[in-house]
Parts: structure tokens; C-alpha cells; sequence
């Protein structure tokens, strides 16, 4: 019965991807994207690249760095490339360490247009940012999203671990075809300036080192607020040293206490599941349950491989078997541990 009603629950999550459809009809607008920086000195020469490769001549928009204290060259680098064009604009924290969120405010209040993009600054973005971005948002003011959550994986990973950040994405978006959004990265966020001024921004979070993405989502969907899933386009990031991945995955896997009470307790029951799965196949002989439990995650893979424009490899079906373990590992070592941030 359990491998029954959890094979139907994957199901539902399947069903969930399939809910994020693109909007018939939209309008060319135009875009503010923010990009919050502290010390990065080596990832700005990339990024600046693509920025400057990006293809949208049918609106023109606006980028606003905002630098978080650096203490190496970042600032520098940042104000000779604001030189060159008058939709670059560089701002600068008043105090030290004021924080992320602190940074992400700042230019979010200096903003002009109505939708604005935030990304990384160890991030490199597509060519097609702005008009793929513009083809999700509703024509129709009523049906305009006030938030857009999309999908950051890495540039150069294991097999394992692009796949990790594929399942990941895809919690994003079946929860959110499902109008129960889970959580979102703050790589690839768009949000609507009007309601999160109306929302008050950050404040209530603003203290917390980390949430500028997963705990704004939260309070747009506390306060009723429209969030859809964009799969494209994808905005890539560097990948990282062991050092620097090892804290990223403690914050990565670590937000148990940010979810909501909800997602708190399907999350245990989740767990308890997969601790009891094998107990139930192999002692239990439920060898056929079992196989439909497979089929449903299988399909739930082949279907976020699929909207993600992803390429689906042989070795994601041992994947399925070994993540769940993985994750409840790395999400009991997150939630005990302690990160820090740059």
C-alpha cells in the first residue's frame, strides 16, 4: 500500500511539470537585471562577456552591479566596464559586511524597469536572456507573473551531479505547476519590483545570511503573489572548487528550517519512505510495486530531462536509485552543520 500511494504521489509530481506552460500571447518590455558582488575579481571578465553578448535590440534595458565591500579589484574592474554604456550603472554599499540581501535591495530600489533579473556574479548569461524571459510573462496584466523562478545548473560537473541540479530544478517546478511553490535559486530569479516593494523587500529575513532567494519566495507566496517556472533559458555557473562546494552544499541542502511547515513534514515523510523502501521490496517481496514505484520515478526523470532541454544519460536510472539516499545524507549533514559566507 505505502509503494501504492507514493507511486501515485510521483505521479502527481509528474503531472506538476507538465502545469508550467508559456503564456499565448506577450509583449516586448524592458528589463533591470541586478547583480549583487563581493570579491569577485575572477569571474567578472566572463561575465561582463555575456553580458555584452546578450541578443535583444527590440527594448533596451539596464544592469546594475552593486558591490558588497570587495576588497580586491572587483569594484574597479566593475566601474571601467559602467564606462562604457549608459544602461551599466555600478552601485556600492554604505557599511562593510552589510550582506547579500542588504546589496540585492539596494539595486533593486534603483531600478527603473518593472521586472528585475538577479543573477550571480559567477554566473554566465545566454545569449537569448532577455527575449526568452519575455516570452513567459503574460501579456495580460492580470495573468503577469510577479515572480519567475528558472533553472541554474553547473558549467562542468560529474554526470552525478548535473543531475542532482536537474532533480533539484525539477522540485522547483513541479511544486510550482502545482501552486505550491518549494524553493527557487537566486542565480535565476525574476521578480516584479511592485510587489516586492509592496512586500517590504527583505524585511523580517534581512538579518538571516542566507535566504535572499528561497525566503522571498515565501512571503510572495504568503501574500498571494503569481510564481511561475520558466525552463528556459538556463542561466550556467561556474563550477567551484572542493573547498568552496563543500559550503555551498551545506547551504545548498541545509534549508530544511527555511521550508514551510508543509514541505517540513513531507520532507520526514519522504525519508521515512525511502528508509523503509528496501525494507519493503526485499523482506516484503513487493518486487512488482516496487517496479511501478521505478516506472513513476523514471517517468518524473524523463519528463523534467525533456522541458529542461536536457540530455537524458543511461547512468540517471541508477541515479534514481542511489539520489534519495544522497540527499537525505547531505540534507541531515546540512541542517546540523555550520557555513559560512564570503
Amino acid at each position: 500500500m505505502v509503494l501504492i500511494i507514493f507511486s501515485t504521489f510521483i505521479f502527481i509530481l509528474t503531472i506538476g511539470l507538465w502545469l508550467n506552460r508559456k503564456p499565448k500571447r506577450y509583449k516586448d518590455r524592458r528589463y533591470s537585471v541586478v547583480i549583487a558582488c563581493r570579491n569577485e575579481e575572477n569571474n567578472l571578465s566572463d561575465l561582463l562577456k555575456s553580458i555584452e553578448n546578450i541578443e535583444y535590440d527590440k527594448r533596451e534595458h539596464e544592469v546594475i552591479f552593486v558591490d558588497d565591500n570587495s576588497s580586491d579589484r572587483s569594484f574597479e574592474i566593475l566601474q571601467e566596464f559602467c564606462l562604457k554604456n549608459a544602461q551599466y550603472h555600478l552601485l556600492r554599499t554604505d557599511f562593510p559586511k552589510t550582506g547579500k540581501k542588504q546589496a540585492l535591495s539596494k539595486g533593486i530600489s534603483f531600478a527603473q524597469y518593472e521586472y528585475v533579473l538577479l543573477t550571480d556574479a559567477d554566473c554566465q548569461l545566454p545569449k537569448n536572456y532577455f527575449s526568452e524571459i519575455n516570452t513567459w510573462i503574460d501579456k495580460d496584466v492580470s495573468k503577469e507573473a510577479d515572480m519567475l523562478i528558472g533553472y541554474s545548473p553547473e558549467m562542468k560537473n560529474n554526470l552525478f551531479r548535473r543531475f542532482t541540479y536537474l532533480i533539484t530544478a525539477s522540485m522547483y517546478a513541479c511544486t510550482t505547476g502545482l501552486r505550491m511553490p518549494f524553493s527557487c535559486t537566486g542565480r535565476h530569479l525574476v521578480i516584479k519590483k511592485r510587489a516586492f516593494t509592496e512586500l517590504g523587500g527583505y524585511k523580517g529575513i534581512e538579518h538571516l545570511k542566507s535566504g535572499d532567494d528561497k525566503l522571498l519566495l515565501n512571503k510572495f507566496y504568503k501574500a498571494g503573489k503569481r510564481i511561475s517556472y520558466i525552463y528556459s533559458p538556463q542561466i550556467e555557473t561556474k563550477t567551484v572548487d572542493k573547498k568552496t562546494r563543500k559550503q555551498q552544499d551545506l547551504r545548498r541542502y541545509g534549508k530544511f528550517g527555511m521550508s514551510r511547515l508543509f514541505f517540513q513534514v513531507l520532507s520526514l515523510l519522504v525519508a521515512v519512505f525511502y528508509l523503509y523502501l528496501p525494507y519493503d521490496i526485499i523482506i516484503n517481496h513487493n518486487y512488482l510495486k516496487g517496479l511501478l514505484y521505478f516506472i513513476c520515478a523514471l517517468m518524473y526523470v524523463f519528463s523534467s530531462v525533456f522541458l529542461h532541454r536536457e540530455e537524458f544519460r543511461v547512468t540517471y536510472i541508477l541515479f534514481i536509485l542511489y539520489y534519495p539516499y544522497f540527499l537525505i545524507y547531505k540534507s541531515v549533514k546540512g541542517f546540523a552543520g555550520k557555513w559560512t559566507w564570503k
